[in-house]
């Protein structure tokens, strides 16, 4: 399997986990509907009794939830933090190397324009010496190194021109460099560096929607508070939770058991 290969599943790995806990989170509710119904229809409980039993039931599902989505967290969590150093590690690798005889006519075509831009006096003139020194720059070692350079290039373009007109060549100038600098990289550095934007933005979003977290009041207000910070809740409620998980059997708090 190659790096990108892999990147791609683990970004993947987090958006199935993102996408399916809502009908985890569902299934959790069900039961914990069908154990408060056969609480509440049945007859030979007292009215204390039936709160007793109520109680339990939502203290279950409370924590039963609240570990799903800690689970589900950090299950999301290492996937995504998992690609972003993977990709980091791509978008920093070696650039495939030049040909010694192309590189060595490269760099003597460069400071040939690079002496001609220092000296121009014209802003049209230079900005076409900046595209060809861009165009000249047709693979990715090439290109960072004037992508590298870039600001040292192009700063004297822009001051040959009127202030109200510099806006403009920034536009122009910026699209060059935009140019170059994508060009800078490899295929697998360009695909490694979007999937490093996308792994850091689905960090930035809860693996568990709004309407979900709407729907667990039923269980219980803890369970809709702290959907979002499970680590507060079990930190803040050790010693409840350790009671309701050692009471209802709840042996391996990481997993959903029955």
């Amino acid at each position: 399997m190659s790096r990108l290969t892999e990147l791609h599943e683990l970004v993947g790995e987090a958006r199935v986990i993102r996408s399916e806990s809502s009908g985890l989170i569902r299934g959790l509710i069900e039961e914990y509907r069908s154990e408060r119904n056969k609480v509440s229809n049945d007859i030979d409980l007292s009215n204390e009794g039936k709160a007793r039993k109520l109680s339990r039931i939502s203290d279950k599902y409370e924590v039963k939830s609240l570990r799903l989505v800690e689970g589900l967290n950090k299950e999301y969590r290492k996937s995504l933090e998992t690609a972003r150093t993977k990709a980091e590690e791509l978008m920093i690798g070696d650039l495939p190397q030049v040909d010694g005889n192309k590189k060595l006519l490269f760099d003597i075509r460069f400071k040939e324009l690079w002496g001609r831009l220092a000296f121009a006096n014209n802003y049209e003139d230079a900005k076409n010496m900046i595209r060809e020194v861009v165009k000249l720059a047709d693979e990715p070692a090439l290109a960072k190194e004037v992508a590298d350079q870039f600001v040292n290039l192009s700063s004297n373009a822009i001051c040959l021109l009127d202030p109200s007109d510099q806006m403009r060549a920034r536009k122009e100038i910026g699209q060059l460099f935009e140019d170059v600098s994508r060009n800078s990289k490899t295929e697998d550095m360009r695909q490694a560096t979007e999937l490093h934007e996308t792994a850091s933005g689905l960090l930035g979003s809860k693996v568990v929607g709004e309407i979900v977290k709407g729907a667990v009041v039923e269980i219980s207000q803890n369970t809709s508070r702290y959907i979002d910070n499970t680590d507060e809740y079990f930190s803040s409620n050790a010693e409840r939770v350790q009671a309701i998980e050692l009471a209802e059997g709840l042996h391996d708090p990481t997993k959903i058991t029955g």
